[in-house]
Formats: C-alpha cells, structure tokens, sequence
C-alpha cells in the first residue's frame, strides 16, 4: 500500500498480525505495523497516529469512530497494539495511520488498510461437523491394480489371533483387506441454497480434515493446496477464511467439497518406529459456514449439516498421503458443483460429535502450486513402459494429459533413481555381470531380508525414497506399499491426471499402460510447498558458491510443509532436528506466523513439561511426557524457536505466551542433566556425521553419531538453551528466574568441560567418541584442547563453553582434524553443519570454510554435485561406491549451512537488544577466492542489503540501512592507516575521521580473528564505502 506522498517520507505495507488484509483475526488485541519509504539518510519516525473507523467512509473523512490514538510520541512502527473498541457487526476495521519524521514534519495519511475478526469456536460457529453415511469400499480391477504394483512384502508373518482379523481389533490382518478397510473413496459435499439478490460480502470459513478443496458455482475457491495445515488433531485443527463474494450470485448457488484423507486418517508410515499407534484419527469429515449480507440488506448464512447432500461415489477411490491416489476418470460427477447437478442419487450428510476439541483460523502461509517443470527426456527400458526425467529432484506431483481409450489404466510411480544409471548404482556388488541391475542381492534397510522387488512386475525404477511401512507392528505384522498412483482414462478425448491430495519428492516417473510414448509437452512437474515470502537473497561471482546456495534453498523449500520436515520423500515429519534450518529459513523466508504456528504445535506435543521429538505428530496418542523419553538435544529447540522469533521479528506476545513452557522444560530436565553419568540415550547426537570405512572410503554404516558424544550434544544443547531462556527471562523481566539460570549454568559448564575437555590439564576426560558397531573409543592420548570431534569442539565454542580465552586452541584443533585426520574434509552431521563454516570463518579460517565448499570428493556437498544430485540428500555418502542407492534424496539437514551465505558472508546480524533488525551489524568477512557477493534481507522494517566488490587496489561495501533503523557498519581493511571514502568523498585517512557524512559516525578500528575492520555507526539510509586496499584474502 503507497499513501500520496507528503512533506517527508510515505508509509507503506501496513499489516495486522504481520499479515495483509487478514479475514481472520481472533484477538481483540492485534498488532498494527508499516514501512517508511523514505530514502533520505537519518530518515526515521518520531510520532505516529492511527485512526480505526467502522466504515471506508467514515475512515475517508478521518473519523476514528472506534480508536484515534492522536499523536503518540514513539518510533515504534512495528506491532502497535490496538487498543480501539471491538468489530462492529461483519467484522471488519478500516484503518490508517501517519507519521512525523526526523525533523517533524508529518508525512500524508496512507492509503486505507483493514482487518477482519474471526469465527471463534464453538461460540460463533452454528454448523455442525459433518460426513458421509458409511459405505464399503470400493474394490475393482483399479484399486486391485493399486495394490499389485503398490505392495512389497510382508516383514513379520505371525498375525496374533485370528488370521483374518488382527486380535483385539476392527481391522483385517490380511495387507489387501485391511488397505481396503481403511482407505475408501474421497467424500464429496454440495448444497444448493438461493440469494434474492446479488451478495454484497459474504466470507466463507471451512475446515476439511485432513484436506479440502472448496467449490462455489463450479469454480475452484483460492489456490491453496493440502489445505489446511496439519497439528496435532487431539488438540486443535486450523479452518480457513475466504472472501467468496465474487463466487455467488442471485439465484441458485451450488457449494462442493471434496476431502482428502491428508495426515488426518492415514494407514501407514515410511518407518517401522512410528507403528506404536494408530495414524488414523478417523474418516474425513469437515465444518463449513458462509455469512454475508446482500445488496438488499438481508443478511445470509448457511451452515454445514445434515441437509447436505453426500456421495463416495466419485473419480477419486484411493488417496493416501503416503502412498498414492487412485483415480477412475469414469466415475467422474461432471458438473457436481454446479446448482443444475442432479443429486437425487446422492445420501444426505450425517452429523457427528466434533473430532477436535478446538478451531483457530490459520494465519500462517499455505501450501500452493509454485511452478511447474518441464521434462528433459522421456526413456523406455522396456518396450511400452516409460520413465520420464525431469532432469532435478523436486517435491510436488506431475500433471499428465492421457490419449488413450476409455478403461486403460495407467500406472505411476515416482522416484529419485532409475537402474543402470550413474546416480543409482557405482558399486559393482549390485550389479549382475552384463551391468544389469541384481535384484537378489539388494534388501531393504531394517526389513529382515525382505526382497527389494519383483523385476517384471515392479519395473525400472528404484522407489527405496517411496517404500512405507504399515503401522501395525504392535499387532505383529508389518507389511510394505510403494508410492504408486493409478488413473483409468475416461471416454474424453483427453484425461489430465495429477494427484489432489499429497505431494512427493522424485525426479523420475515411470508410467506403465500408455497406449503410446508420451510427448514431452504431455507431462510436467509441478512444484509444491509452503508459500512462504522470499526474503533473502544471495548472489556472488563464486560460481560454486553459487550453486550450493541455489541447492540449499531449493532442498529447504522442498522440505516445508506448514512445518520444518525431515524430507519429503519418506518420514515427511516435523522432527525437532530440523529447527538446525531455522536460522537459514528465518533469513530466506522470514514469516513470523510460520514461527508462530511451529511454536504452537510444540505446545500442543507438550506433555509435562516434555516436548515431543515430533510436533507436530499425526501419530494418535504420540506424546512423550518424561525427560528419560526425550533428545534434550531436540527439546532445546523449544527454547531456540521463541528465541529466535523474538530476534527476528520482535515478538514479545508469543515469547510472553511460550515461557512457561521453556521454563518447565528446563526444571525439570534440569537434574537429569547434572548426573554425572553418560546421558548419551538422552540425545540422538550430531546424527549422520560421516564415517570412514576400510580404507577410508565412505562408511555404509553411516546411521548415529558416530564422531561426537551424545553426551555431550546432550548437556551442551542444554547449556546453550539455558543461556537463552536466560536473555528471554530478563527481556520478560522475570530477573529472578534469569539470575537463577546463570547460577545453574556454571555448574553445568563445570560438568560439561571436566567430562569432555580433554586437555593436558585435564587428561582424564574421555569425550567417548563413537567409531565402528557404536563401540567407545577415546581419542588419541597426543590430541589436546579438544571435546572430541570437529562437531563437539565447534559447538563448545559457539556456545561459550570453552573456558575463556581458550577457544584459539580448540579452533586449532578443529583445523587439524580436519586437514590431517580428514584429509582436508569435514566429519561433522545434522548439529554440525550449521556452525561449521560460520566458525571457520570467524575464528581467521576463511580458506579453511571454502576448502570445504569446494571439494567434491567424500564426505562433502560437492561431493553430492559430482553425483549428479540437485538437493541435499541424507548421508553423506550418498552417491558412493559399493553402497545402495539413498532413500533420502530431498533431506532438511546438510542444508542448514546456507546460513553462512547471510550471518558471515554477508554479516547480516540481528541484535538481541532491539529486536527485529530495529538495529542490526553489517559485518562480512569475504572469502576467499571471492571478490564480489551481494546479500540482501527483508526485514520488517525494510531492505538490508549488505553487498561488496573487491580488487587488487580497494574493497567497496555498498550497505542499505532501512528507515527508522540504525546499524553498525564494518568495512574489512588491511591496515589502521587506510584510506576510506563514502561515495567518493573522502571519510577517514590515516586512521583520523576527515570530515563528518550525513548520518555516519566513524567508531574507529576493531581487530577480529577474522580481519581488521573499520567501524561506523550509521542511521537509516545507502552507504557506500571504499577502502583503497583490499584486505588478504584469507
């Protein structure tokens, strides 16, 4: 939004909740914000006023008919709580706001903005939950075609009870029966009511669980997809605002929905771990109520219940979010949400009790369709079975256009590999003599030797990414389904098919039952995950650099689902570990109410204190609740999440909200953590660090931490959460609870270095680093000033647990593993990753940090480029010789290293102190073989742009300081006595200020172990700098 500019700057981009013109707000308290567009240097606020109207008209002749604030000498533009009377009736608030800048002068009104209350439930909501009447399944040569190329095997054969139905429960113990038990054909929903005239507003809010896709008139209603967002459904499940005024019209008018299963009734798990329960919470069902008023005044609502009309009679027979869809394009209700549609043959709708005891609207953003992808080939290994390639691993689903005659049914399955491929197999030990792929020697991991496939039927591509588990193992039967999707063409001329209700992670898809090859116009890809706003970007004259950035981004987005996912090619679960990605994430694609709904899902997972290692979980039941049950090393990301909110975007609503549950969770895991005992249990550790085989080649084994003590990730992620819960208490004004958590991180500092610091004064401590069959070994009596590991020692000092003054020699001794033990390689896993470069790089190891960017043997990201991946897959040694293809292509951690590209190459650095870049450090230290980099963020306040050139004479920082923010500037120099000019004018020579520039202070110069900088204070505005030398690349 851009006002009509006045005497100073302009306000734009104002916000409720940090969202635009939000149709849900379920708080008579929410927060108000704008941007300054200003360019002028200094340019800052120092009043505001803000009027909130029932109506655009009133708001228009500056009537503030429920809150006019006056002038309010403040510089806070950035969630000013309305304290203004509530909604009126339809709920909407119109609002305005201005300000007086630096010198006092008052800038024009901007241009109106407006929020929406919600639907508060129960209160607010008349309709009632609803379903379909019972039906069996539907069973036919379709879904039997599903389950034949879908089904692999059976682990345990020894069903308890009768063999037909598992003892104890509903469920057949037969896999095909029990599969046809519980996935039935997709509900749909329609009523047909009648306006007496055009609408004049009208909003819709639904919930479908798991997912819905709503109709109006025979037009889809939004471009949201797998919609909504998934929670813990024993506590809370999200609906969704729309405004469909557009949608009705005078006359009849025709509401659809269609459900999917989602995460809400699942009938399987790609890991045996999670059969401890049930992952079906029940059949679909949904909530759904439309109010508005029409142009004649009369006012219109109409509510899901059991007048509604309702079949299972459609296209969509199977959707399993795990394992596929099957469609039969005969069976298709043309025109079903259309008011000329006959329904006769439909069941009107039953109620039922409500399957969540609570509804919130969702604020946080939706999954969408992002792009599409265009195939690079289509190949056929065999005559008549195709395997398109996209030419990239990607998550989301295909569209397909289908020719063929009506009945052919056409089998599609994803995956990430296909045989005799480069990227499948290098290892001669799965390959028969001829190079043809030896499927008697290739087991699935954990499976008890259960076969990989069946040649003829299960085709040429390898769908290890794909395979899932049946969670029924506490019954004794465990059986395996690929991904696999199933479409039988129609009597049109042409059938489009693509999946409604679930997204996967491939690159190749290989389709059996097409009369003919495909053309390549024929199929795409389409990309799907959260739409979260892009706020960081990155670009560089390092074509390497660039390419692990644009690998790094591109596996995260793939990875977030309305949460931070572990892949999105087998778990698809939101375990804790993947908050490694939050500060990447926060810089790339900052979302406040993303943050705000990952904080509430692990309140939600919360049992005594006890976060669950999954949150949100679909598992039923699926909560922890003891400190012995529990990775403290996850749990601390309880702590790191509201942190991290705060930081970036100044919220002290949630952090107030979210510290009970910090503070319990550090009471009561607190003397867990003081035994002084091994606690590895108590943490998964540094997981999938590398490991070395015989010889040094890349291990197979390559699941644990095999190179750092759990027990000490345990206690040291427990200290660091501990000196954060601390800063947050004391922001809180909780002193008394902040002075008592740094009077119990002294002793816990205490454990931690007498067990794990191994120096010549303390040679005593074995860091119990883990090597081959998880056997403890110490490390080498002759190695010193070390807690073990690359991972251990970088983390000790991240975290500021090496005694001070030490942390020279530990970063030494990180160096030396890796240039002597690694041979100029990392070793470190999931908490390793996103400090390593980080610290190398501020501890003066520049070249060390780019030693690692650009190898490409084992173990390193290049080595996954010489490999021929496009994302960031699992292990590290994915892709090596003599080992099975990886079943996790698209995987969350060994990206987090992305963070570097914005905190050290751009040295763009939030303050703790004035939260939400209201003041912030631009300090970069350039990296070798680097000469130009251009990092940019958007932060609520603005752009900060931190972008710098260098050459054999000078190094320039171009930086952008936002209006009403302040910043320190460092310029790396290579001596005191540099000359520095800002914008050709000279600023600082021979170490003394020259003259004073508009809105720049020079502090002086500061000595780093990085480089030598020289410091300015800088207000609001672009800045550009030039040292005429430039610093040692190093």
């Amino acid at each position: 939004m851009v006002c009509i500019a006045g005497a100073s700057g302009e306000l734009t981009d104002l916000t409720c909740e940090y969202l635009t013109h939000p149709l849900a707000i379920e708080t008579d308290r929410p927060r108000l914000s704008w941007k300054i567009r200003d360019d002028r240097r200094g340019a800052a606020q120092t009043a505001y006023e803000i009027i909130a109207a029932s109506t655009r008209e009133k708001l228009d002749r500056g009537e503030g008919d429920l809150w006019s604030t006056g002038k309010v000498e403040s510089d806070r533009s950035l969630l000013v709580v309305y304290t203004g009377d509530p909604a009126p009736e339809g709920g909407r608030i119109w609002w305005k706001a201005r300000y007086w800048d630096q010198e006092g002068e008052v800038s024009a009104w901007s241009d109106p903005a407006w929020w929406e209350t919600g639907l508060p439930y129960p209160d607010a909501w008349e309709a009632e939950w609803i379903a379909v009447n019972p039906m069996l399944p539907v069973v036919d040569e379709v879904t039997d075609t599903w389950f034949n190329y879908g089904f692999v095997g059976q682990e345990i054969a020894a069903a308890r009870g009768d063999p037909k139905y598992i003892k104890g429960s509903a469920e057949p113990a037969d896999p095909k029966l029990w599969l046809d038990h519980l996935s039935k054909p997709a509900p749909q929903f329609r009523r047909t009511f009648r306006l007496e005239s055009p609408p004049r507003e009208a909003r819709a809010y639904i919930c479908g669980l798991g997912y819905y896709e709503l109709f109006i008139n025979g037009r889809r209603v939004g471009d949201r997809v797998l919609d909504p967002a998934y929670q813990n459904y024993e506590k809370q499940a999200f609906y969704v605002a729309y405004d469909v005024t557009p949608f009705l019209r005078e006359g009849n008018n025709t509401i659809g929905v269609r459900l999917g299963d989602g995460q809400y009734n699942q009938v399987g798990m790609s890991w045996f771990y999670f059969g401890r329960g049930f992952l079906t919470h029940g059949d679909p069902c949904m909530i759904f109520q439309l109010e508005g008023k029409l142009e004649n005044g009369r006012s219109i609502k109409v509510v899901s219940d059991r007048r509604w009309r309702a079949t299972q009679s459609g296209a969509l027979l199977r959707n399993q979010f795990y394992i596929g869809e099957v469609r039969d394009a005969r069976r298709r209700n043309e025109g079903w949400t259309t008011a000329e549609y006959d329904d006769r043959r439909w069941t009107y709708a039953r109620e039922i009790p409500e399957p969540v005891p609570h509804l919130v609207p969702m604020l946080a953003p939706p999954e969408r369709e992002i792009r599409t992808i265009e195939p690079v080939d289509i190949l056929e290994p065999v005559p008549g079975i195709y395997v398109v390639d996209f030419g990239e691993a990607f998550c989301g689903k295909t569209r397909l256009k289908v020719r063929a005659p009506q009945g052919t049914k056409i089998v599609q399955r994803p995956a990430h590999h296909i045989r005799n491929h480069p990227q499948f197999f290098a290892g001669e030990n799965t390959l028969n003599p001829d190079g043809t792929f030896d499927s008697a020697r290739y087991f699935l991991g954990g499976t008890g030797g259960l076969p990989y496939e069946d040649p003829e039927l299960h085709g040429n591509v390898a769908l290890t990414n794909m395979i899932m588990l049946t969670p029924v193992s506490r019954y004794g039967k465990s059986w395996y389904f690929k991904n696999v999707s199933v479409y039988t063409a129609s009597d049109a001329d042409v059938d489009v098919f693509e999946n409604e209700f679930l997204y996967s992670g491939f690159r190749y898809v290989e389709l059996i039952g097409l009369p003919e090859k495909p053309a390549l116009e024929d199929i795409e890809g389409v990309v799907v995950h959260t739409d979260a706003p892009q706020t960081g970007r990155v670009r560089t004259d390092h074509q390497r650099l660039n390419t692990l950035y644009d690998m790094f981004a591109r596996t995260l987005d793939y990875t977030v689902h309305g949460t931070l996912q572990d892949n999105c090619d087998a778990e698809k679960s939101a375990w804790k570990f993947d908050l490694n990605v939050g500060d990447f994430y926060s810089y790339y694609r900052n979302s406040p109410q993303f943050w705000a709904k990952y904080l509430r899902d692990i309140q939600l997972n919360t049992v005594r204190g006890i976060p669950a290692n999954i949150s949100p979980t679909v598992f039923k039941s699926y909560s922890i609740g003891h400190p012995l049950h529990h990775y403290f090393d996850y749990g601390s990301h309880t702590v790191t999440a509201a942190f991290r909110q705060y930081l970036f975007n100044r919220d002290r609503r949630m952090l107030e909200r979210h510290f009970p549950y910090i503070k319990e969770w550090i009471d009561v895991c607190y003397p867990y953590v003081m035994r002084d005992e091994d606690i590895s249990p108590r943490a998964l550790g540094d997981w999938l660090d590398a490991w070395k085989g015989p010889g040094g080649r890349p291990g197979s084994k390559g699941y644990g931490s095999m190179n750092t003590s759990r027990d000490f990730i345990a206690r040291a992620f427990f200290y660091r959460a501990m000196d954060l819960a601390e800063r947050c208490a004391r922001v809180l004004g909780e002193t008394t609870y902040a002075d008592d958590l740094a009077e119990r991180r002294r002793p816990l500092k205490a454990l931690i270095n007498r067990r794990h610091f191994q120096t010549r004064e303390n040679p005593e401590a074995v860091p119990m680093v883990r090597g081959p069959g998880e056997t403890i070994i110490p490390r080498d009596p002759a190695e010193r000033n070390s807690y073990g590991s690359q991972a251990a020692d970088l983390l000790a000092v991240r975290y500021g647990i090496v005694p001070e003054g030490r942390e020279p020699e530990v970063m030494e001794n990180v160096v030396r593993d890796i240039q002597e033990e690694w041979d100029g390689h990392l070793s470190v896993g999931w908490h390793g990753i996103p400090v390593i470069c980080t610290e190398l790089s501020r501890w003066g190891y520049g070249e060390v940090a780019m030693q690692l960017f650009n190898n490409d043997t084992y173990p390193s990201w290049g080595y996954f480029l010489k490999h021929g991946f496009t994302t960031t897959p699992e292990g590290w040694s994915a892709g090596a010789p003599d080992t099975l293809p990886t079943t996790r292509v698209i995987q969350s951690e060994k990206n987090s290293a992305g963070v570097w590209f914005y905190d050290t190459l751009g040295g763009i650095l939030p303050d703790f102190d004035s939260p939400g870049f209201k003041h912030f450090t631009l300090r970069p230290i350039p990296a070798p073989d680097v000469d130009e980099a251009d990092v940019s963020f958007e932060s609520l306040y603005g752009t900060i742009r931190s972008a710098w050139r260098r050459s054999a004479h000078s190094i320039t920082l171009e930086a952008s300081v936002p209006p009403n923010t302040t910043a320190e500037l460092y310029l790396p120099v290579s001596s005191r006595k540099v000359r520095i000019d800002e914008g050709g004018t000279p600023l600082v020579a021979g170490g003394v200020p020259e003259r004073e520039i508009g809105g720049m202070t020079f502090r002086g110069f500061i000595e780093t172990p990085a480089g030598l900088y020289a410091h300015f204070h800088a207000a609001a505005g672009s800045y550009v700098l030039t040292a005429e030398r430039s610093p040692k690349r190093s």
